[in-house]
């Protein structure tokens, strides 16, 4: 049977119209933001510092006094005592070091220094900087080492007298950069301060001081 000429008029038009509505669209051009996912991580690479780290500590000195000492720029016996036992070869020892991120926030870390030799260690928190700059800090309990020592000073060169000294442990820091920054990290190197009160044997403050180190450690 024959189509009327209306009939047919009308599904020539009503193909036209489909045809119409499924005509593909020229895509768009890609823009950055269509490859930023791809290229971010290329581009800014997220810092990586975790892992073990070996090298060595060097004994750099001590700073602080008491009281006309300090003013003068000298410092106390117990620093004496010190440097004389690092100049009789403890100036520099192997050291180790552990550098942990968050997992949240890359940013925040915490580092466990060591020396090898000596056994003491303190672990650090803090955070790095975006221009590659590590500053952290240790209270007591963040540290293995006894918060009161007991130290003999040297004789007194003109009385002979043998002072006894206690060191009271207040805190430590650490600052460090990191060679390879951000994300190829071979290295680090940086200084530590640990800060004493000092007091008599009897447990009166005398003083203060800051014993000071610089480390360089290779990542392994």
């Amino acid at each position: 049977m024959n189509l009327s000429f209306a009939r047919r008029s009308a599904l020539v038009a009503l193909a036209v119209g489909v045809v119409a509505c499924t005509e593909s669209t020229p895509p768009s051009a890609p823009t950055i933001t269509t490859f930023r996912p791809i290229v971010e991580p290329i581009l800014n690479p997220p810092v990586n510092v975790n892992g073990v780290y070996q090298g060595t500590m060097l004994f750099t000195g001590v700073s602080g006094g008491a009281d006309a000492l300090r003013s003068a720029g000298g410092v106390e016996c117990v620093a004496q005592a010190y440097v004389a036992a690092v100049d009789n070869g403890n100036q520099s020892n192997d050291a180790s070091m552990i550098v942990t991120q968050d997992k949240t926030n890359i940013s925040l870390v915490t580092v466990r220094l060591a020396s090898e030799e000596t056994g003491l260690a303190c672990t650090y928190s803090g955070a790095i900087g975006s221009s590659n700059g590590l500053i952290s800090d240790a209270a007591p309990a963040a540290c293995n080492a006894a918060t009161n020592l007991i130290i003999r000073c040297l004789p007194d060169p003109v009385t002979g007298e043998i002072l006894i000294r206690q060191l009271q442990f207040v805190s430590a820091s650490l600052s460090a950069t990191f060679d390879g920054w951000p994300a190829n990290v071979t290295s680090a190197s940086g200084r530590t301060a640990q800060t004493y009160n000092i007091l008599d044997r009897d447990g009166r403050p005398v003083g203060g001081l800051v014993f000071n180190h610089t480390f360089f450690v290779n990542r392994r």
